[in-house]
C-alpha cells in the first residue's frame, strides 16, 4: 500500500534526495521518566502506540515518490541500556530518507529513572505531533481514555488573498555577505520573571521577534525585515500526528520614529493572522525570493509545561530538538524563559542578545503599560 506526500514533505523529500548526508531533517527527543515506572508496561504501550499510526510504520519509495507502509514494530525494536553513553551513540547515527524505519526508540536505565529517547524524521513527523505523542503515549500507560482517537473532518477555506502584494518582490539576499563561516550558539533563562509571567503568549513571542528584527539590522542595517514563524497547520485536524507543520511571515517594518508598543502591536496582529491562515503556502508561491527556499530567519515558541505528574509516575519532556541549524538566524523560546540562540550571521553577539532582550520586555512593560 503507497501513500502520497502532503506539499510540505515533497520540499522535505526533494531537500534529502539532493543532500543525502544532510541531518537538517532529523528531530531529537528526550523525556525523562522516574524510577517508579514499570519499565515492560512503558515499552508493551510505546509498543502500542507506534503500530497504532500508521505514519510510524512509512518508509519513503524515491521510484515512486510516495510512503510505503511496512510492517508492524516489534518489542526488540525498543531497546534497553544501562549505559548513559548510550545515549550519545543513539542520536550520533543519523537516519537516512531511505531507511527501513524512519522513527527510532530506545530506553536509558538511569540512577533516578529513566530516559525515554525519541529519533524520528521530520518527513513524517513534526514537533507538534511529538507533543501528541507524549500526551498519548502517559494517558496510555494509565489506562485512560486515548485522547488521540477522535479527530475532527478537516475544513478546507480560500486563503489566497491573504497576503498583500507588497510582499511580492521582497528579496533575502541582502544576507548573503552577512553570512559567517561558523554559528554562534547562545543559550540563556529570562531573569525577570516578575514582567515576563505578566505578558501574554503573543506578547511573548513579538517582543522576541523585534529583537531579532534589532539584531538582524545591527548587522545587515536592513529595517525591512521578514521572519518566518511556524505554525501547527492543523485546522480542522488538532489531534493529527504526521508533518503538517508549515512557516508563515511576520513583516518587520522598523522605524526610528515608532516606539515599540506599535512594533509588538503589528506584530502580535500578523502572528493572530498567521493562525487563522495557517494553511497559506507561502514558501511556494515567494520561493524565488529565500535563500535556499527557505526562511533564512525563523523564531519558534514552545510552551514549557510537557510534564505529566501521577503519584505513581511521573514523565517530563527534556528536549525536543535539530540536530543541524534549521536557518541562518533561528530563536527558539519557551514559555518558562528559555532561550535558544543560533546564528551565522557575522558581528554577531553573546550577551548582547540577552540583554537587547531584557531591555525590550522592560520598555513594553512599563508601568501603566501592560
Amino acid at each position: 500500500m503507497s501513500f502520497n506526500l502532503n506539499n510540505i514533505q515533497k520540499k522535505i523529500a526533494l531537500f534529502c534526495i539532493l543532500n543525502e548526508r544532510s541531518r537538517k531533517y532529523e528531530i531529537h527527543a528526550t523525556t525523562g521518566l522516574s524510577k517508579e515506572v514499570n519499565i515492560n508496561k512503558f515499552r508493551n504501550v510505546l509498543l502500542e502506540v507506534l503500530n497504532q499510526y500508521p505514519i510510524f510504520r512509512y518508509s519513503f519509495n524515491k521510484e515512486r515518490f510516495c510512503f510505503s507502509n511496512n510492517r508492524e514494530f516489534n518489542i526488540s525494536e525498543i531497546g534497553i541500556y544501562n549505559d548513559t553513553k548510550d545515549k550519545d551513540n543513539f542520536f550520533k547515527d543519523p537516519i537516512n530518507i531511505y531507511d527501513h524505519r524512519l522513527v527510532k526508540c530506545a530506553l536509558v536505565k538511569k540512577e533516578e529513572g529513566f530516559l525515554f529517547l525519541l529519533k524520528i524524521h521530520h518527513i513524517i513527523f513534526d514537533v507538534y505531533s511529538g507533543f501528541l505523542f507524549l500526551d498519548n503515549l502517559f494517558t496510555k500507560y494509565h489506562d485512560e481514555e486515548d485522547i488521540m482517537g477522535n479527530t475532527r473532518p478537516t475544513t478546507k477555506r480560500e486563503n489566497t488573498k491573504y497576503y498583500p502584494k507588497k510582499i511580492d518582490d521582497y528579496n533575502f539576499d541582502y544576507l548573503k555577505k552577512h553570512i559567517a563561516s561558523n554559528p554562534v550558539q547562545y543559550q540563556f533563562y529570562i531573569a525577570d520573571k516578575y514582567r515576563w509571567d505578566k505578558l501574554s503568549i503573543r506578547e511573548k513571542s513579538a517582543i522576541s521577534i523585534y529583537t531579532i528584527a534589532k539584531l538582524v539590522f545591527k548587522a545587515t542595517k536592513k529595517e525591512d525585515l521578514i521572519i518566518g514563524v511556524p505554525v501547527p497547520n492543523r485546522e480542522g485536524r488538532k489531534n493529527e500526528m504526521g508533518c503538517f507543520i508549515n512557516i508563515l511571515p511576520v513583516r518587520v517594518l522598523l522605524q526610528e520614529s515608532k516606539g515599540i508598543r506599535f512594533h509588538i502591536k503589528s506584530i502580535t496582529k500578523q502572528l493572530f493572522q498567521n493562525l487563522r491562515y495557517q494553511n497559506y503556502d507561502f514558501q511556494s508561491k515567494y520561493r524565488d525570493n529565500l535563500l535556499d527556499g527557505e526562511f533564512p530567519i525563523i523564531y519558534t515558541y514552545y510552551p514549557s509545561d510537557f510534564e505529566y505528574e501521577r503519584p505513581s509516575f511521573n514523565m517530563k519532556c527534556l528536549s525536543i530538538d535539530f540536530p543541524e541549524q534549521v536557518s541562518l538566524l533561528h530563536m527558539t523560546m519557551r514559555d518558562d524563559g528559555k532561550v535558544d540562540y543560533v546564528s551565522s550571521l557575522k558581528s554577531d553577539i553573546g550577551d548582547e542578545v540577552k540583554e537587547l532582550l531584557l531591555n525590550n520586555i522592560a520598555e513594553y512593560t512599563k508601568e501603566g503599560q501592560v
